[in-house]
């Protein structure tokens, strides 16, 4: 009882607990601070070195800890985990809709990040307006170099125009890994 009403009494009874208490508290925080570094690291490299679809992977629904956070901790969108790609198909005009590659080259801040030459090509099709009608200028760029590989300009937009320009990209230069649209009429 002497206790409660003495507050001096207190300090010493405990004084030795509380210091204790202190230390464990002091070397708790600083695991903790080493410990989150580390995760930090760690996190960088794994987002680093693995692709969307190998982190995807990674995410396990029988763990303990919940997909939200798991996909949160690996960079992964929690939509994806659901996503069945589709297959391309056919229809009567031979029109072919396929994935999209380079969502795969997203870095965890979603930016597509491509890392050397002829890893993905683009190309596209734009029209020039001249006095007495238009040219057609279609065109293949590679995306890390930003070099114009191939280009030609024709009086008509149809398929000659883009496989065209497409073969003589592929006469001059090795083969990409994605040769990127946006699945135009051509």
């Amino acid at each position: 009882m002497s206790l409660a009403f003495d507050k001096s009494s207190v300090e010493k009874e405990y004084k030795e607990e509380i210091e204790d208490l202190n230390k464990i508290k002091d070397e708790l925080a600083k695991k903790v601070g080493n410990l989150t570094i580390e995760k930090n690291f760690l996190k960088g490299k794994l987002v680093s070195l693995a692709s969307a679809k190998e982190r995807q992977v990674l995410v396990d629904s029988k763990h303990t800890l919940s997909l939200n956070k798991q996909c949160r901790l690996l960079h992964v969108n929690k939509s994806s985990l659901y996503y069945k790609p589709t297959k391309p198909f056919n229809n009567s005009r031979d029109i072919g809709i396929y994935e999209y590659l380079l969502k795969e080259f997203r870095n965890y801040a979603g930016q597509i990040v491509i890392d050397s030459i002829n890893k993905v090509w683009s190309t596209d099709i734009t029209y020039i307006k001249l006095e007495k009608g238009f040219v057609y200028l279609a065109a293949v760029i590679d995306w890390y170099s930003k070099k114009i590989l191939s280009w030609q300009l024709s009086n008509t937009m149809d398929i000659s125009l883009v496989t065209g320009v497409l073969k003589d990209a592929l006469a001059l230069y090795p083969k990409p890994e994605i040769f990127n649209t946006d699945q135009g009429s051509q």
